[in-house]
């Protein structure tokens, strides 16, 4: 919508017709019907407005809420002290700016009524001109170390006539926190408080709005089950049904239960890394003498076809150097000789190289033509300890306990921060420890892969001798333990199919 056509009267219209301001303003986009429930529950003539949006992954959530956001600024207001006013938060200030801040600025751009209108900061959008300190939406944040008091207290001080709050990823917000937020309701025209979130706590915001307090607050529910006659259409039904026959329990499955049907899980799904455990160690600093008997693994993570980065992490015991982030394109002698460099340079003892669907053969044999003896890593493989569903499992689960309990350290890198705290780990009715699918993990990181992550991870593929601490030149290059049952014995893996079922 042109900004010089844009009247008075048709913004004030779209108080009571939130699908005329998306259309005026985005006229190519489709929305799913529930997005269309929900505009149209925050535009009830109720005085106080509660909602909650109860989501399986990808649905478009964070987009909902934003076009939300931007129709309470833009269509609210007109007269002295009755600007709209809102605070936006989620688990974190780095979570909302990576995730929410970034679609409000997505959909500013994409229109230019708005982008006239308004302007965005890294901590404000706010009416351009002499108003500006009136007429805003906020990100608020709290430090990692804050309590649930501490965190309330970033949604305080707002007063207005349309006052707004939008939590997103509530689920493992402490309600307190949310609490707060219904101060907004004291003193005003026309409040509104929205969150959102997959349910996957039964301690956080989403479920007490869902269960304790479902008679004050609107919750749309929204659910991939291909099954379902109001199912959102974004996650296809082949993908959906694919999760459903691909865990064990199918339908019981608390990870399906939660990510694929959008209904809080009878059993128990959690967070393998919290952000504060990933920044605590991204905080960390050793000396040599703390890490230099151990043995130095040199992890890639290969581009799936060239569509993603290869990613290179050097890890000495508790000391892991900055990541190498490489173009997928590259060939793989020219990929081989990176990370030649980096295992002569950090005296390495193993080379580890995701070998999922062969995407890491041509790098295996370059480096085997350059006389290393790399080892390809199967993720859907066989574990060596049996109370985990495969080898993702295991690495995943082995090097976040590395960085909680061994004192790990972490490059400070923000994408590898994402990687980390995003999995998700539940156990299947045979008692086996399992993380999401990677493929959902990558819907909620908006598209992208967890390159970074993954390469970590890699790390603790299999046990490794460091031969550094031997000081035998004729000691091959790397050995690991391969454990069968209750017996071990060491042995030279020269062929990664050794390690596949």
């Amino acid at each position: 919508m042109d900004p010089s056509i844009a009247s008075v009267d048709r913004m004030m219209a779209w108080r009571d017709k939130p699908m005329a301001f998306v259309e005026d303003l985005w006229p190519g986009f489709v929305p799913e019907r529930w997005q269309e429930e929900f505009w149209i529950a925050c535009c009830r003539k109720d005085k106080h407005k509660r909602i909650a949006l109860q989501a399986c992954v990808g649905v478009g959530k964070t987009t909902a809420m934003a076009i939300e956001s931007w129709r309470r600024l833009a269509a609210y207001g007109r007269s002295p002290n009755h600007w709209p006013r809102g605070l936006a938060v989620a688990i974190d200030r780095d979570n909302l700016k990576g995730n929410f801040w970034a679609e409000m600025a997505k959909w500013r751009v994409a229109a230019p009524i708005l982008e006239d209108m308004f302007q965005q900061t890294s901590e404000r959008i706010s009416r351009k001109g002499r108003f500006h300190e009136q007429w805003y939406l906020d990100a608020r944040g709290w430090s990692k170390k804050a309590n649930a008091e501490e965190q309330g207290r970033a949604l305080s001080g707002l007063h207005s006539e349309f006052p707004f709050v939008i939590a997103d990823e509530s689920a493992t917000i402490p309600q307190a926190v949310l609490q707060t937020a219904k101060q907004i309701e004291s003193s005003c025209e026309d409040s509104l408080i929205v969150q959102s979130g997959n349910p996957t706590s039964q301690e956080g915001a989403l479920y007490h709005a869902a269960t304790r307090e479902k008679d004050r607050t609107t919750v749309i529910a929204i659910t991939s089950d291909p099954d379902a006659p109001n199912r959102c259409n974004r996650m296809s039904k082949e993908w959906a049904q694919e999760q459903i026959d691909s865990h064990d329990g199918g339908r019981d499955n608390p990870w399906v239960q939660a990510m694929v049907l959008g209904q809080f899980p009878k059993g128990g799904i959690n967070q393998l890394l919290t952000y504060e455990e990933v920044d605590d160690a991204m905080k960390r600093s050793y000396r040599e003498e703390d890490f230099r008997d151990s043995p130095c693994i040199i992890s890639v993570d290969t581009a799936g076809g060239g569509m993603d980065p290869n990613v290179i992490t050097a890890r000495q015991g508790i000391m892991t150097w900055q990541q190498r982030v490489i173009s997928g394109d590259v060939t793989g002698m020219t990929l081989a000789g990176m990370v030649a460099h980096e295992y002569n340079e950090r005296k390495g003892d193993a080379i580890f190289v995701d070998d999922t669907g062969g995407y890491g053969r041509a790098l295996i044999e370059a480096l085997r033509l350059l006389e290393f003896k790399p080892i390809g890593v199967q993720y859907a493989g066989r574990p060596m300890d049996p109370g985990f569903k495969n080898k993702r499992a295991e690495m995943w689960w082995n090097a976040a306990q590395g960085v909680k309990n061994e004192g790990w350290s972490l490059p400070s890198e923000k994408m590898l921060r994402e990687d980390l705290v995003t999995p998700l780990y539940f156990e299947d009715k045979q008692g086996k420890l399992q993380i999401e699918d990677k493929d959902a993990i990558k819907a909620r990181l908006q598209g992208r892969s967890t390159d970074r992550g993954d390469s970590f991870v890699q790390t603790t593929a299999f046990p490794v001798d460091p031969t550094r601490a031997r000081n035998d030149p004729n000691r091959p290059l790397f050995w690991a333990e391969k454990m069968r049952g209750n017996s071990s014995s060491m042995c030279e893996f020269d062929d990664p199919r050794k390690w596949e079922d």
